[in-house]
Parts: structure tokens; sequence; C-alpha cells
């Protein structure tokens, strides 16, 4: 078990989205507590842990379908009452069900989820451990390695009967279920989401240690396997936790490197004012967000922003110095935005910078002297 928890603790993905505000790491905090009171048969405790684990995320159901089944392979004569907790967990839950299928209703196949492919699977189980690549290469680097990897630890594992069953169901159950929900309805799979049963995963890596570290050659040959893709993405996760967009920073660049102390900002994202206050590179009093017309699939909230200080409005009339804009459009953002600005002739001249330009998304400053 040290050398698992060696591995958790240099998990990428772990690493950072436990300094985030969103609920991936309490969700992994969840999970491992609810099995390890499923071991202990802590049976009050795991009914109000489960409870929890539901009303933190929504892949709380799958996780908790998981674990239910991980749990009858370990206690199987116990299976009564095991099935009793979850079924409380599952009446506490009822409240929820309602704002549940109200969150169904507004995705209807319009978030921001990728299709499901083969591809798109292998990169988010690998995101589990690696999180997100920071290219490329570099992610197709930490598929060839993970799967490599993994594949060896699963083939290793099986031959020598290292691994318990429970731990393969809550390594993979969670994603069979989840790519079932994909095919029969929408897709509904989230790399990050994943991250709880990438630690299971990890044990299961973790298992063919002692046959590495029987010979120097073997050792030698694992380093050269998975140490690079580990280094590389501990490297890029601890820059991504001080620069929130690579995209983002370096239209903040560009304007601060232009920006004088009368010039005012709107904009049309939010992650323009998360990146800015994060870097300070610009000041806040200075930066106004359009009112969004419609709704902004996988935006912040009308109370977050509130929350975090960001200012909202119409466009500023006389400004006292040069205003700059921020446009961004994606299939995820309401069109009104993009002839809402362009009607008040904020984005009729050509853009300045564009920091990106794409068949999905187009970011572009525009300067009004």
């Amino acid at each position: 078990m040290l050398r698992a928890f060696v591995l958790f603790a240099l998990a990428p993905a772990q690493i950072y989205y436990a300094q985030e505000g969103r609920s991936y790491a309490l969700l992994t905090l969840l999970v491992l507590l609810a099995w390890y009171l499923i071991i202990n048969r802590s049976w009050p405790a795991l009914v109000i842990t489960i409870t929890a684990l539901l009303y933190c995320h929504n892949y709380g159901l799958i996780y908790s379908a998981a674990l239910w089944l991980a749990g009858i392979l370990v206690h199987n004569k116990q299976w009564k009452v095991l099935t009793i907790c979850f079924i409380s967990a599952g009446c506490l839950f009822i409240p929820w069900v309602y704002i549940l299928f109200q969150q169904m209703a507004a995705i209807d196949s319009n978030y921001w989820m990728v299709h499901l492919t083969p591809a798109s699977l292998m990169d988010d189980l690998t995101n589990s451990y690696y999180s997100t690549a920071g290219s490329l290469f570099s992610g197709l680097f930490n598929v060839a390695v993970f799967w490599g990897c993994l594949g060896w630890a699963v083939f290793h594992g099986i031959k020598n009967k290292q691994v318990i069953r429970s731990v393969y169901i809550l390594a993979f159950i969670p994603i069979i279920l989840a790519v079932i929900v994909s095919l029969a309805w929408q897709p509904i799979i989230l790399s990050r989401a994943l991250i709880p049963s990438g630690t299971f995963i990890i044990i299961i890596l973790s298992q063919p240690a002692a046959w590495t570290l029987a010979q120097p050659r073997r050792l030698l040959l694992a380093a050269i396997f998975f140490m690079p893709a580990l280094l590389v993405n501990l490297i890029y996760t601890t820059n991504r936790i001080h620069t929130p967009s690579e995209a983002e920073n370096s239209a903040l660049i560009f304007l601060s490197e232009r920006w004088q102390p009368t010039d005012t900002l709107y904009y049309t994202d939010d992650g323009v004012f998360v990146a800015s206050v994060g870097r300070q590179l610009l000041d806040p009093a200075r930066m106004t967000r359009s009112i969004p017309c419609g709704p902004v699939l996988g935006g912040l909230t009308l109370s977050t922003r509130h929350a975090i200080g960001e200012r909202q409005g119409q466009p500023p009339t006389n400004p006292p110095g040069r205003l700059w804009v921020i446009s961004v459009q994606t299939p995820l953002t309401p069109a009104c935005e993009y002839t809402n600005l362009f009607n008040h002739g904020l984005i009729k001249s050509k853009p300045v910078y564009c920091y990106r330009n794409d068949i999905l998304v187009k970011a572009c400053i525009y300067l009004i002297p």
C-alpha cells in the first residue's frame, strides 16, 4: 500500500483538483471513505457517507452502484444490510431528484462533453491519473504510457492474483456505467469525475512494483517508461495552478503590455475575469462583463459571479480612455451576445489580436480608441 500511496501523492490529477474549489477532491474522499466503511462494516456511517456522496456530484449515483457491487463481493453474506444502507441513502437523496431531472433537461444533449469515441474514452481514463495534457504530443504520450502500464499491471495482477476483484470493480465499473449511459442517452463522461476511479487504478498500477524492484534492469525499464510522463505532467500541473488558461493568459499578457491607467475592458467570457484576478494582471475595477442574454452552458452562475466580485453591465457609453473589448464565441455562448456587441459598434473593426480562432472558438480583442 505504500507504493500506491506514493503514486497517489504524485498523481497530477489529484494535485491539480485538490487545490480547486470544485467538488472532485471531495468526491474522491467520499468514495474512499465509503469503501473504508464498507470494509469495516460501519453501516450507520456508511449511510451518511453515501448520502453525502450522492449530494456531492451527479457521478455519486455511478460510484454508489460500483461501491454496492464491490461491497457485495466482500461481504456476500451481509448483502441485505449492505443493500439496506444504500437504499436508505437513496431515500435521503429523494429531495434532490427533482433538481437532478431539471439539470438533465437543461443539458438536453447540448452540454460541452464531447461525443463518445474509443479515443476520447482512452484519453478520459488517462486523465483520471495524469490530468489534462498541455499539448497534442504530450497527450498522446500520456495515453501510450498510461495504457501500456495499465495493461501490463492488469495482466500481471490477474496472472499472479495480486489484486482483489473489488478493486477492479471500483476502477472500471464507473466508466463502464458512464459509457452505457452515454450510448443509451447522451455523452456524460467527464474525465475529472473519473478521478476517484483513478485512485483504484493506482492500486492496480502499484502491484507489479515488487516484480520491478527485484532486478535493477527491470526498475530501469519501468523508470524509462513511466517517469518521464509523470514528470512532464507534474510540471504542467504545477504551472496550471498559477495559469488558469493558456489562451486567456496570452490575451491578458497582450493587454497588460499595452494597458493605460484610463483604459477600460469589456468582455463576454467569465474566464477573462478569473484569469485576470488569478494573475493580477489587470485591475478588476476597470473590467465589466456583458450581461448574458441567454444561458451560458458550463459558465459561472450569477451567484458565483457576484461572490467573486465580477461586475456586469451594458457597454460603457463614455469611457474615460480607450475601450478594450474581448469577444468570445463558442457553441456554448448565446449568439445574442455577439449581436449585442456588434450593434453597439464594438466589434465592427478588425480585431487587434485573436488568441484563439478555429472552427469551435473565436476569441478576439478589439480596441475602441
